[in-house]
């Protein structure tokens, strides 16, 4: 059986749970604030170099220091108060996009003291103000208090016209923009500091995305694994299977055509097909994306161009995507891509250069043409890759939304949502009733009484996307339809009131949601931060709760576990990246012997989610080869065991 480890620890680990409480302690103590900003010679942090720096004081007043002039003793003063900042950790740095700043330092090989204490307005800026257009900081305190940017077009202008080189702008000019920077960035730190300091749960909250920054500045530098022979491999299949539909569509349509031209599908699907229109875009023209392919073939649609364009445009997107993973692999077949932690409106993360957040796992229900992307990487050398993997965590997060007591303790008895919700609407059946004498029903899952996933699989899921539905506010009929009864108008009420009647929290959660939407603007995150949703939009709240609940979730065990890690590993055991509510993990194969113990130890680290309370549970795979070859494995409990007699320490392993 796969270990599932469940909510309560098994293992103690007090440095985790008093780890946010020091955090914030010291956050607190430190008052010494200057704000920080950089200049180099251009963006990319791993080619560009440092030429000047400011520091600005809470008074207003600047040092602007410039690191390469003619003047050599002057250029040496420089670095050595650079230094100076970094080496003391009464300072408290502000800047605006910590993560740049940071990755500069390391660049020049600058010491930061473990314990300084750094902001970020531009992460500020993102947890208070979700729904700007912007974050940059000409946009924000310009917004706030009109402070123009006058200098920044221009020193913009003025580097693109000399190579996109930002030192070779007029010296003049480069010194007020920098004290603009500085100023602005002190600016939005005096502004906001207040509303996290006033709340000590959200300050925790802001400084978890600070560590979780931190974090991914780490996991960027280790990097993911390309194999080389098996995206090989995909390339020449993908070649072939393109040019063999080229064929395949010139023959159906007497024409070549690009099926991945948006242009050349609207005049096919709509013109040609006279297809009706099913979806629009935002410029209000008729869309012909994934999506409208699934509705058209769900409707009844069968034509061969649907299958077609799907094939064509899921096998191009993933042939271009696997030629950019390897133009951007090192020579060691090394990928270092940017981790975005709280970019997105629901603070979810993201990569880029490359994307690996759509790396696919293959053919799915939606699309049963998609590439199993994922063999394209592999472990690293010397190691196993571990991919633990949050259990259900949407399902559970609606639960936990609806404040459902009822679910939640029958999920805390070992009970399944979706097989309670199974039982509901698919109870034992009276078949002498009129719509249930179809002998071929009499022989389902649900006749007999619905026990166990394993009963019927078919059923199963389509209870598990009706349960889903229900909790994001589908209709009664629609419910009728997903749960495939004979008579959707009729059964889907019926089904729709047995579940209210048990579980009304769950039933009416999104209604309720979009009702507080409407009436703050906002939704409530469990670590009293806001998530505002777009005027107009309350349908959106639930999904806005959702996502971002499940994205600090993730966010603040991948800072437990880096803590961990370092602490209880030596650093040895790596966090590579996550994918939407899943870890990749690098694991050294000569510490293989202790791999159940750290199973054990990382899954309770990862469920333990203070102000959550519906249980949390990860399953874990593991790889010797692929990614996409990663297979679910059990824990050996009596090894567990021996080890916890013997003592287990961290001094026990090396």
């Amino acid at each position: 059986m796969q270990i599932k480890i469940r909510h309560r620890p098994v293992v103690a680990t007090p440095f985790i749970s008093i780890y946010f409480d020091m955090l914030l302690r010291r956050y607190m103590e430190r008052t010494n604030y200057v704000a920080f900003d950089v200049e180099t010679t251009g963006l990319d942090t791993k080619k560009a170099r440092i030429f000047a720096y400011i520091l600005t004081w809470p008074n207003g007043t600047s040092e602007v220091h410039r690191v390469d002039t003619k003047d050599y003793k002057h250029n040496i003063a420089g670095w050595k108060r650079l230094k100076e900042i970094f080496a003391d950790p009464k300072y408290t740095i502000i800047a605006h996009n910590f993560k740049y700043e940071w990755k500069m330092l390391i660049r020049h090989k600058i010491f930061v003291h473990p314990e300084q204490v750094w902001h970020d307005t531009m992460l500020m800026s993102r947890l208070l103000r979700n729904l700007w257009p912007s974050h940059s900081l000409d946009y924000a305190p310009y917004v706030l208090c009109g402070y123009t940017a006058k200098y920044d077009l221009e020193v913009k202008r003025q580097a693109e016209a000399r190579g996109g080189r930002y030192d070779r702008v007029d010296t003049g000019l480069m010194h007020k923009y920098q004290i603009a920077d500085g100023e602005r960035t002190m600016l939005l730190f005096l502004t906001w500091i207040d509303e996290f300091r006033n709340n000590a749960l959200f300050y925790q909250d802001y400084i978890m995305e600070i560590e979780c920054t931190k974090t991914s500045i780490d996991m960027e530098r280790f990097g993911i694994q390309l194999d080389w022979d098996e995206s090989n491999k995909l390339i020449e299949q993908l070649d072939e299977d393109l040019h063999n539909l080229t064929g395949e569509v010139f023959s159906y349509l007497g024409e070549y055509v690009n099926l991945n031209s948006e242009k050349q599908l609207t005049r096919l699907f709509y013109k040609t097909f006279n297809f009706p229109i099913v979806k629009r875009t935002k410029t209000k023209v008729p869309a012909v994306d994934k999506d409208v392919i699934n509705k058209l073939k769900n409707m009844g649609y069968d034509d061969p161009i649907l299958d077609m364009t799907l094939k064509w445009r899921t096998w191009a997107n993933a042939l271009s995507m696997i030629r950019g993973y390897q133009e951007r692999a090192s020579a060691e077949g090394i990928l270092y891509p940017s981790i975005n932690t709280c970019v997105a409106k629901t603070r979810r993360q993201s990569t880029d250069n490359p994307s690996l957040q759509n790396v696919s796992k293959g053919a799915n229900l939606d699309n049963p043409y998609a590439v199993k992307t994922r063999k394209c990487f592999r472990c690293h050398d010397g190691g196993i890759l571990l991919l633990p993997d949050y259990s259900g965590i949407e399902m559970r997060l609606i639960i936990e939304a609806a404040k459902c007591t009822k679910m939640i303790d029958a999920m805390k008895r070992g009970e399944h949502p979706h097989i309670i919700a199974s039982e509901i609407f698919y109870p034992k059946l009276d078949f002498t009733d009129g719509i249930y004498k179809d002998p071929a029903y009499q022989e389902c899952s649900y006749a007999k009484g619905f026990r166990s996933k394993d009963l019927d699989k078919m059923l199963y899921d389509c209870a598990k996307n009706g349960h889903f539905g229900l909790g994001y506010g589908s209709g009664k009929e629609g419910l009728g339809g997903t749960l495939k009864y004979i008579n959707p108008k009729i059964e889907g009420p019926m089904a729709y009131d047995r579940y209210a009647d048990e579980y009304p929290d769950i039933a009416f959660l999104n209604r309720n949601i979009a009702h507080i939407i409407k009436e703050q603007g906002f939704v409530e995150l469990p670590w009293g931060g806001k998530l505002y949703a777009p005027p107009g939009k309350a349908y959106i709240g639930l999904n806005y709760l959702i996502q971002g609940t499940a994205a600090i979730i993730l966010k603040r065990a991948i800072v437990m576990l880096r803590k961990y890690l370092r602490e209880r590993w030596d650093d040895r055991i790596k966090l590579i990246i996550s994918i939407h509510d899943e870890l990749v993990i690098h694991f050294p194969v000569n510490l293989l012997d202790y791999l159940d113990i750290f199973v054990l130890e990382a899954s309770v680290i990862m469920v333990e989610m203070p102000y959550i309370s519906v249980p949390l549970e990860v399953e874990w795979k593991r790889t010797d080869t692929t990614w996409d070859k990663a297979v679910g494995f059990d824990i050996d409990w009596n090894s567990v065991l021996a080890l916890s007699r013997k003592g287990f320490t961290y001094e026990s392993i090396f």
